[in-house]
């Protein structure tokens, strides 16, 4: 058994450093192989995009409020006309988080909030006699389908005369531009680039039901899960397909889900070369016994399978005589049910941080 701990995603394959393409000409070292790689499908984009929400038809009136709120995305006097006198707004950015109120200041924010025009559209909403509220999305439509701008929620209020008009604003967005799809080629374009032969690529499988990058998906069915987990593996060794000279495919899986060991079987059939896991997502503790069993089992089926594993362990939170404790658990208990396939720590031990407790 082989255990490497990486603290970068290139490392050079037996130690050899190549002079290639771009990197030849500025004669600088340049590793032979990127050991962690990840392409991005277009479910895996939608996950970290945040999966909208379906949209629902609101009453006359407050849809004809929420499309004259649109309309005057950029002028601050028409903005003006669909706010209440006393009006919220919401201001967040990396610098603040406040609060501003009145009719004028609303209305001249939200009017240099936006560089182009959008709709909004509700997910939900609910009307009292005098107040309401609607929550939905600000949208742009698109030849390919919508993109999602960011998210709002309005408190409603009905005045004098009997018209809705709006008394808060409350807008969220994402923060970058949209995660858009990773295919082979834009690896191989980044490689080339980069002066690298060869990457490992790491199939984002196993991030599904993930304890924080798709909590939602935890709680659909174990089939519906494991079906999205094949797609993605498929979709990952599909994509390594198309470069069988460049690109090496691992799959990914949670492995204390019951399916582990049937998709393991699978991905050896289908031409993975190895596994990816990310216990923190698995929300595997390497100090329970139970999840200490059934990790061997996965790991000792891969041994048989000879499939290399990658697996960042991310049980490096606490003081470090905790960190030591579950580094010795993981090497004493799970990896040595592999003795016969290199396993690789990534990010050394961690996952985030770089854990010094754990190489002690």
């Amino acid at each position: 058994m082989q255990i490497l701990f990486l603290k970068s995603g290139l490392l050079p394959l037996a130690v050899a450093l190549v002079s290639y393409a771009s990197a030849a000409e500025a004669k600088t070292p340049t590793p032979l192989v990127d050991h962690h790689f990840h392409l991005t499908s277009a479910a895996i984009a939608e996950v970290i995009n945040g999966r909208p929400l379906p949209t629902t038809k609101l009453h006359a009136s407050v849809g004809k409020l929420l499309e004259a709120r649109a309309a005057a995305w950029n002028d601050s006097a028409r903005l003006g006309r669909v706010f209440a006198p006393d009006a919220i707004v919401l201001v967040q950015n990396q610098r603040q988080a406040a609060l501003l109120r009145g009719r004028e200041l609303v209305a001249s924010h939200l009017a240099g909030r936006f560089g182009r025009p959008y709709q909004m559209v509700a997910v939900t909403s609910s009307m009292g006699d005098d107040a309401g509220h609607v929550t939905g999305y600000y949208v742009r439509p698109q030849v390919n389908g919508v993109q999602y701008v960011g998210s709002f929620q309005l408190g409603l209020s009905k005045q004098a005369d009997g018209e809705w008009q709006i008394a808060s604003e409350f807008p969220s967005f994402r923060g970058g531009s949209p995660q858009q799809a990773v295919l082979a080629r834009d690896a191989i374009a980044m490689l080339d680039e980069a002066g690298v032969q060869r990457a490992v690529v790491l199939s984002n499988a196993g991030a599904f039901g993930g304890r924080y990058f798709n909590p939602a998906g935890a709680y659909e069915s174990a089939e519906r899960r494991y079906q999205r987990v094949k797609t993605e593996n498929d979709w990952s060794i599909r994509q390594v397909a198309e470069y069988p000279d460049r690109l090496i495919s691992f799959c990914s899986l949670n492995p204390l889900e019951p399916y582990a060991l049937d998709e393991l079987r699978r991905c050896a059939e289908t031409g993975h070369r190895g596994l990816k896991m990310q216990f923190l997502e698995s929300s595997v503790d390497v100090q329970n016994g139970k999840h200490v069993a059934r990790l061997r089992e996965v790991f000792s089926l891969a041994d048989r399978l000879r499939l290399s594993i990658l697996v960042h362990v991310a049980n490096n939170s606490g003081a470090d005589e905790v960190v030591a404790a579950n580094m010795a658990s993981f090497l004493d208990r799970v990896a040595v049910a592999a003795p016969n396939v290199t396993i690789q720590m990534a990010h050394l031990w961690g996952g985030g941080d770089y854990s010094e407790a754990a190489l002690k």
